[in-house]
């Protein structure tokens, strides 16, 4: 559980924001002293030391993938931590307002009905690297986001197969071990049959023929 307050998260460069999460877990030294901050990206796994003492993390003018971190003293334990998702559901609000594409603002101001500069900018907003701290467009994003999620889609369902035919090859050996064959056992019991069907008749050859050294005297 963690303490209120503890810790504030600004989005300071919308550019250099990525779809990754973070946690932030306190340290203790030996003596179970509060020694700083560390800040996990839950995507990359990197590990981020805030130092201690510090109330602002990174510091002015640096950011954490466009994050700034600060941090309100209280009373930490060791089981505090925070989960920080600063993109999460981002999208989910998105709406459009203006459906009318005749009632957007295409000139630039002052300019007269027949100028298209706004409306240039916009068309230039699919091309432009504005995204990814300004490396990568809008449509490079998309695609980005595409493959990613093949690619992840992809490795799951190889994952899947590869451990349907590891429970198939598992029961495919414990039946080896310990299953019934019904043609084995139906073999093994005409076997049994046979072997009784001699005996029987062994045994009426047997009294037969006392009967008949008995009948001789």
């Amino acid at each position: 559980m963690a303490a209120e307050g503890a810790v504030q998260v600004a989005i300071k460069d919308a550019n250099a924001l990525t779809a990754d999460d973070y946690k932030v877990t306190p340290r203790f030294d030996g003596s179970g002293n509060s020694d700083g901050y560390e800040i996990t990206n839950l995507t990359t796994k990197v590990v981020t030391a805030v130092p201690a003492g510090a109330a602002q993390w990174p510091a002015d003018p640096d950011t954490l993938d466009g994050l700034v971190f600060t941090f309100v003293t209280s009373d930490l334990v060791a089981t505090d931590s925070w989960t920080v998702q600063p993109t999460r559901n981002l999208a989910a609000a998105l709406q459009i307002n203006i459906t009318d594409p005749s009632k957007i603002a295409a000139a630039a101001v002052g300019t007269g009905e027949s100028n298209g500069d706004v409306a240039l900018k916009l068309a230039q907003l699919q091309h432009e690297k504005n995204l990814g701290g300004g490396t990568m467009s809008v449509t490079e994003s998309f695609s980005q986001i595409v493959n990613r999620i093949g690619v992840a889609s992809q490795q799951n369902k190889t994952a899947l197969q590869a451990q349907q035919n590891l429970i198939n090859q598992t029961y495919a050996a414990q039946q080896q071990v310990s299953g019934v064959n019904l043609n084995e056992e139906y073999i093994n019991i005409e076997q049994a049959l046979e072997q009784y069907r001699a005996a029987s008749r062994m045994i009426d050859v047997a009294s037969t023929m006392f009967d008949t050294l008995l009948n001789m005297r």
